[in-house]
């Protein structure tokens, strides 16, 4: 089993939210972090569950995001459940997804090589950003880190979260007992808030073949070393 999990907070339609957006943008948002999760490890999701502690009033908006993402990456309808808050009149969006996956191969964990090359996939966003990003198809999707996969000479796919991709790099790089060398841009230090930005490991001949399957900005943010420990 391999289980994936996203919440998110201020973020949707009622007064005291911190950045407006849609009911349905939110829950789609939220799954699509949980299963990008669930997806790059090379697990097949196959059950989804929310959370959301929004009223009877907006909770069909986060219901139906949460079902098109889900139902999108290839999980049946009666393997999607949830609850929202039906005593109280909330003020204030909090929702969580949680995805689980099946996999009978081993995970595509830990598999990166020194000399990989790191690639970061679409520009890492956060805020009100993030609405716009997505209205213009900007956005990573479920379907592009399956594609991505499928490459040869793809080693590892993560998506990069609020951490930023600076902390992702080093995730993906000590899970492979190597080290990450990076370039000193202003990219690498910036939250990619809900999975707005891809990172891979990848062989350095297939870089021009990634750039042709992808329909986002790819840029090397640099390279894998053996991590000698004294």
């Amino acid at each position: 089993l391999v289980i994936g999990c996203d919440s998110a907070g201020a973020v949707g339609p009622y007064p005291l939210d911190q950045v407006k957006a849609s009911g349905y943008l939110v829950g789609r948002l939220t799954a699509r972090v949980a299963l990008l999760e669930v997806v790059c490890t090379g697990a097949t999701p196959v059950a989804v569950t929310d959370t959301l502690s929004v009223g009877g009033d907006v909770a069909e908006q986060f219901i139906l995001g949460v079902l098109d993402e889900a139902s999108e990456a290839g999980v049946p309808r009666d393997r999607i459940t949830g609850s929202y808050e039906k005593n109280f009149k909330p003020v204030q969006t909090g929702v969580g997804v949680t995805v689980i996956g099946v996999s009978t191969v081993k995970p595509r964990v830990g598999c990166s090589k020194p000399g990989d090359l790191l690639l970061l996939i679409g520009n890492p966003t956060t805020g009100e950003e993030v609405v716009e990003m997505y209205g213009k198809g900007l956005l990573p999707t479920v379907n592009l880190a399956k594609k991505l996969m499928g490459i040869r000479g793809v080693r590892e796919v993560i998506p990069v979260g609020s951490r930023g991709v600076k902390h992702e790099t080093w995730v993906l790089a000590t899970d492979s007992s190597c080290k990450p060398v990076l370039k000193e841009e202003p990219v690498i230090f910036k939250s990619a808030g809900p999975s707005t930005a891809l990172l891979a490991s990848v062989s350095p001949d297939v870089v021009e073949e990634v750039r042709k399957v992808v329909n986002l900005p790819v840029r090397v943010v640099g390279r894998l070393e053996t991590w000698v420990r004294s």
